[in-house]
């Protein structure tokens, strides 16, 4: 406990040389807070108090605002992906019904070379 003491004479020396005085002994309170104040005194800080209490109120409801719009914001998102993945389903399945008739058309394509180069056979 004595070195607690000794730091804070310590410390206090060091503030007074930057014009500090934590622990002046002289130092009084004037006043006993609230239950000396005016009326008016009063009557401004329940003004204040007031006025505080509203706009946490609208800070409040703000925030709740915000919450509520990015809510919706992330839906909307969720939503518009799934509809674009959707698409590209269709995408990817109409490519492979077109790859599909890329081979038969080679397979017509084939054949046709053959009866021009060949002619047609007739069997019997």
């Amino acid at each position: 406990m004595g070195e607690m003491q000794e730091f804070m004479r310590n410390w206090n020396e060091m503030s007074k040389s930057n014009g500090f005085d934590f622990l002046d002994e002289q130092r009084k309170a004037t006043e006993k807070g609230f239950a000396r104040m005016s009326q008016d005194s009063a009557d401004e800080l329940n003004g204040q108090f007031r006025l505080q209490t509203q706009l946490s109120a609208e800070i409040k409801n703000a925030a709740l605002q915000t919450a509520n719009f990015i809510k919706e914001m992330n839906q909307f998102m969720q939503s518009n992906a799934a509809q674009q993945l959707r698409h590209l389903a269709g995408i990817e399945a109409n490519i492979y019904k077109l790859n599909k008739m890329e081979t038969d058309l080679a397979g017509v394509k084939t054949v046709l070379s053959d009866i021009q180069t060949k002619g047609i056979k007739i069997r019997s």
